[in-house]
């Protein structure tokens, strides 16, 4: 191998790996009767993607507290130092999805990734069709 190609495999390996992974955990269901949520307010970043999901998968989503909804989503973030090549979109972040009738969390997922966060609409997709089919 040329050292050119050597090159680019380590940084297309490094890049890939700087971008994975998320810790899923699924400890409730979800009633398919009422998906209702409330989430924080934004169309960009990493939350726009979940919202996006969750309104892909047929949720009533209450950005700005106007309704009284079953559930509620928490998303925390903090920029992380990966490999992503547009290093302002490097997030590593937390997701809980909390049911507001019994106080307990359904879907908790942590993890890093890289805008588009497509890994994490992924994950969270999973996670939701997960707790609505248990």
């Amino acid at each position: 191998m040329k050292i050119r190609q050597i090159l680019t495999l380590a940084v297309t390996s490094v890049l890939m790996i700087g971008c994975v992974g998320q810790d899923t955990k699924i400890s409730g269901l979800i009633d398919r009767a009422e998906k209702t949520i409330s989430t924080p307010a934004g169309r960009r970043g990493i939350e726009g993607v979940l919202i996006k999901s969750l309104q892909k998968h047929d949720w009533d989503v209450d950005q700005y507290g106007k309704k009284e909804t079953r559930y509620q989503l928490h998303i925390n973030t903090v920029r992380a130092q990966l490999f992503c090549l547009n290093e302002w979109s490097e997030v590593s972040y937390e997701i809980l999805l909390i049911d507001n009738e019994t106080s307990e969390e359904v879907i908790y997922i942590a993890g890093e990734d890289c805008s588009p966060y497509s890994n994490t609409s992924k994950a969270f997709e999973a996670a939701l069709s997960e707790a609505e089919n248990t």
